[in-house]
């Protein structure tokens, strides 16, 4: 019994780590250019506090969806 939960949870904690790869990639590949200034032609050029921001939300949302392995 014990044998199948970690199988199981060791299958649920990929899958996690699997997102928030996802999450960070798409979240770098939109921020990290934003902050590099590579839209200033466009007048898009974010304030240091929204970079900060952005940062910490990306933050809490990759360990909330790791929080989610607790009740599986």
């Amino acid at each position: 019994m014990a044998v199948s939960q970690a199988v199981s949870l060791s299958r649920n904690t990929l899958k996690v780590v699997r997102q928030n790869l996802a999450w960070a990639f798409c979240y770098n590949l939109f921020a990290i250019p934003m902050a590099a200034g590579l839209f200033s032609p466009w007048h898009l050029v974010p304030p240091p506090w929204l970079g900060a921001a952005a940062m910490a939300c990306s933050s809490l949302i990759v360990a909330g969806n790791a929080l989610r392995l607790r009740n599986k």
